[in-house]
């Protein structure tokens, strides 16, 4: 296992560094657990009852833009960070899988190539089912909890 140590008092520091060029989006607690762009707040271990889908999958989105008599279909794309949950990346290697395989989604595509996944933990709840599911390790950096410290884990999931 290859990484470094992180004080937790220091992960405030880390994400504002990150913010410094990427949306940095996390699990947080608003109505219920949800994915969303972290502002002041720091990512959240509780389970989340929405998916981080909408990152990937908006439910409505620009695919061009006809201007002065001329179609303009750049896929913009501010690169971002994602605090995920083990379960959700899980699920994003699915989506993965049908949108980029056989028939590539350039709009997929761009998002998914534009974003780095930190495996965040998670306190497992009643309605879990990870503990049954045959999950694999899908990340690109891993934070593990040792206590006053997370010892931060990088791997590449392609």
């Amino acid at each position: 296992m290859q990484g470094y140590y992180l004080k937790k008092e220091d992960l405030n520091k880390f994400i504002q560094f990150l913010k410094r060029k990427f949306d940095v989006i996390g699990p947080v607690k608003r109505d219920l657990y949800r994915y969303e762009i972290l502002n002041d707040e720091l990512p959240v271990y509780n389970h989340t009852t929405y998916s981080a889908k909408k990152f990937f999958l908006p439910p409505v989105e620009t695919l061009y833009i006809y201007e002065k008599n001329k179609i303009n279909a750049k896929i913009k794309v501010k690169p971002r960070v994602m605090f995920i949950h083990r379960c959700d990346a899980n699920a994003l290697l699915i989506i993965d899988n049908l949108y980029l395989k056989d028939h590539k989604d350039p709009y997929y595509k761009k998002r998914r190539k534009n974003t780095i996944l930190i495996d965040w933990p998670c306190i497992p709840d009643k309605n879990c089912f990870c503990k049954s599911m045959d999950l694999v390790d899908y990340f690109d950096l891993r934070f593990i909890d040792n206590g006053k410290r997370y010892f931060v884990e990088y791997h590449s999931k392609n």
